[in-house]
């Protein structure tokens, strides 16, 4: 059994549900912001699990960013790297969780950006997490990538304390 299998919106704050039933009701995608521990991946697998069984909101793959960018160097050693970008683009509901997690390179940057800008570009929902600030993100990948993501997304930050800590 996975952890997050039994991931339920109703187990979140209000605010977060709020944000989601937004995400929902029209074409934007939900940024999640806040430091270690504050239930931003609970809530990648909640918002994944939403539908499950009914055919409204499709249930979908909660991605770890640092796994498609392993994924991503494996398709390009490979020579399918733009399937692997076409497939992640092409994805009607689009969730990738710790970004920021990874060392950053060029690569990665690069990654990312035709990442956002496709499903910026073709307004696909996107739901993304980070442990980053907007200004530390912002410096790490750009002001292109985060102007993007904030016109596509609605900014959530969630705070608290490191839940897992705490337990």
């Amino acid at each position: 059994m996975h952890k997050y299998e039994e991931a339920n919106i109703e187990r979140v704050t209000t605010e977060i549900q709020d944000s989601i039933k937004r995400c929902i009701d029209s074409k934007k995608g939900l940024f999640l912001t806040g430091t270690t521990g504050t239930g931003k991946t609970y809530v990648c697998y909640a918002i994944s699990n939403i539908g499950k069984g009914k055919d409204t909101w499709k249930p979908t793959v909660v991605h770890n960013f640092v796994e498609l960018l392993i994924e991503s160097r494996d398709a390009m050693s490979k020579g399918n790297y733009l399937d692997k970008i076409e497939q992640l683009c092409s994805e009607e509901k689009l969730i990738i969780d710790d970004i920021g997690a990874e060392k950053t390179s060029e690569h990665v940057i690069e990654f990312l950006y035709v990442l956002i800008n496709n499903r910026y570009n073709s307004q696909k929902r996107t739901i993304l997490t980070t442990n980053l600030d907007a200004g530390a993100f912002e410096e790490r990948y750009g002001g292109r990538i985060l102007s993007r993501i904030a016109e596509m997304c609605e900014v959530v930050e969630l705070r608290g304390v490191d839940r897992r800590v705490e337990n």
